[in-house]
């Protein structure tokens, strides 16, 4: 059994289960943020939110369904590897407290983003159509910041997990 999960990955064996044990653990016990680095965390991405509303609402022209869209989509996803690295720098995170503080900037920013859409949604735009486009963009971009987050979580614990799984072995 204990074969069947065991796997190589780029690097020394780990067990899967073992490291999906190991990192749900840790973030269900997610409190490693000080009550000031979760305030600017929050405040941050209210910040980071806004920018991204005003360009919605003055660039109407990219946020149009058409390839300009497209493109921006898939511009967010890079861009969010800037992002978090100045959510990073302006609330002091590391790398091992980064998917924490990027989990409390993204909440304030969608709930943000939910409020304003659903009861101001000329904020974003003229139009529906544009202010559905212009926040679907913000979610999109949202999500993929996570998933950059929780990968680099991901690989920072896995590689604590194993280099100390490596130290007990021997």
């Amino acid at each position: 059994i204990k074969s069947y999960l065991w796997t190589e990955v780029s690097g020394p064996a780990i067990a899967p289960a073992d490291f999906v044990n190991a990192t749900t653990t840790n973030l269900m016990f997610m409190n490693n943020l000080s009550n000031r680095q979760k305030l600017i965390s929050a405040i941050t991405g209210i910040i980071l939110w806004f920018i991204f509303m005003t360009i919605i609402r003055n660039v109407p022209w990219v946020f149009d369904g058409g390839i300009r869209s497209i493109i921006l989509f898939l511009a967010a996803i890079p861009l969010n590897f800037l992002l978090i690295e100045l959510v990073k720098s302006v609330v002091g995170l590391n790398e091992h407290t980064l998917f924490e503080g990027m989990v409390i900037a993204t909440f304030a920013a969608m709930l943000f983003d939910g409020g304003v859409f659903t009861f101001v949604s000329q904020w974003y735009g003229a139009t529906t159509q544009h202010a559905l486009f212009g926040a679907g963009f913000i979610l999109w971009g949202a999500a993929w910041g996570m998933i950059v987050a929780w990968f680099r979580y991901v690989r920072n614990t896995s590689t604590k997990q194993t280099i100390s799984s490596t130290q007990q072995a021997t």
